[in-house]
């Protein structure tokens, strides 16, 4: 076995030294008198014929016909691959690929891994520089994504938190001073959804936008504003271009029962039933200026309801509420006096205040 192997090898040395006379070759590597660290690139006529390709995974060969169009053909694993290229140097053709093509770059300066620059010559055509599309054929899924495109980054440990990693970044465009539209993503008619972040866990679905800023985030149809969030320092504001409705009982704040605090943690219509005499509640301050309270009697069960308020709630220094018969209704805004959240009454029907 050992002397067949010895002789394979003489014969392939052999015909690699007379391939090496006949063609023209530049030789890249530590010893062109062997296949170690040996690099060939060799221009021929046409693709390289089955006798030409002796050097597996090591030997570039470029077409020297002189055509307009050259071909580079890369040996791997002894089947001639070709690259069409036109146009001018590094300019592809077409290329198509069979299998995965992976690029691997090491960069130690600023720069893009796989740079793109496409130019365009035309008034009306449609053009992009990358276009992608992953397309399912005849076996029907059952699992697993299908993505058009993906993209992710890798942190290091030791990174500051100045540092953003971003899988998509889109940089700032150049306007050439027409009346174009800047958009750094469309979304075209036929999505079922538009953007789907049921995947992120708690905290990580934020929105983050600017500070200080007059108008740091705007929903709008065409011109018209739909809201619009302004983060300028101590005078943050969001304001509403149309009319909104709550939904049927977003507005609702349950009646926490006899001896409980009513909940001051949003806007709302407290509806109280009272089950026997003697039942009171409790009332914090506001949580934020322009909060509103409403407290109904809905049902008499038989007795009062006392509110105790934590502050006074009206010029004549009142700070309890007591919703006597069924229909008594007392309606609260919250407010800054002397620098501190406090209720002021806005209207009261049939309770009695003390």
């Amino acid at each position: 076995m050992t002397t067949t192997r010895t002789i394979l090898n003489t014969t392939r040395e052999t015909r690699r030294k007379r391939y090496i006379a006949r063609y023209p070759a530049i030789a890249l590597g530590l010893d062109t008198e062997s296949d170690a660290d040996c690099l060939l690139i060799v221009p021929i006529s046409g693709a390289p014929s089955e006798a030409e390709l002796l050097f597996p995974e090591k030997t570039i060969y470029v077409n020297r016909d002189g055509d307009a169009s050259t071909t580079i053909y890369v040996n791997i694993a002894g089947v001639a691959v070709a690259l069409p290229l036109s146009g001018g140097a590094g300019s592809f053709a077409g290329l198509t690929a069979t299998g995965p093509v992976e690029f691997d770059v090491a960069r130690t300066t600023a720069g893009a891994g796989l740079d793109i620059d496409l130019t365009i010559n035309s008034a009306s055509a449609s053009a992009s520089a990358l276009d992608l599309t992953a397309v399912q054929l005849t076996t029907a899924r059952t699992s697993g994504a299908v993505n058009g495109l993906k993209a992710a980054t890798t942190s290091l440990a030791g990174d500051l938190n100045s540092v953003v990693y971003a899988d998509i970044r889109c940089a700032a465009p150049t306007d050439g001073g027409g009346t174009v539209v800047h958009a750094a993503v469309v979304v075209e008619a036929g999505h079922d959804v538009a953007l789907d972040l049921s995947a992120c866990a708690t905290g990580e679905a934020d929105i983050v936008v600017g500070d200080n800023l007059a108008v740091a985030l705007q929903i709008r149809e065409a011109s018209n504003n739909i809201m619009q969030v302004a983060t300028t320092n101590s005078a943050e504001l969001i304001t509403w271009g149309y009319p909104f409705a709550f939904g049927a009982t977003v507005n609702i704040i349950a009646d926490p029962g006899t001896g409980q605090a009513i909940p001051v943690t949003r806007s709302g219509v407290c509806m109280i039933t009272t089950t026997g005499s003697g039942q009171t509640n409790t009332l914090a301050v506001p949580t934020f200026v322009g909060q509103t309270l409403t407290l109904v009697m809905d049902v008499d069960g038989g007795g009062d309801r006392v509110i105790t308020v934590a502050s006074a709630f009206n010029q004549a220094g009142n700070t309890t509420i007591t919703l006597n018969d069924a229909g008594d209704t007392v309606h609260l805004i919250g407010a800054r006096i002397a620098g501190a959240l406090r209720w002021r009454l806005v209207s009261n029907d049939g309770a009695t205040l003390g």
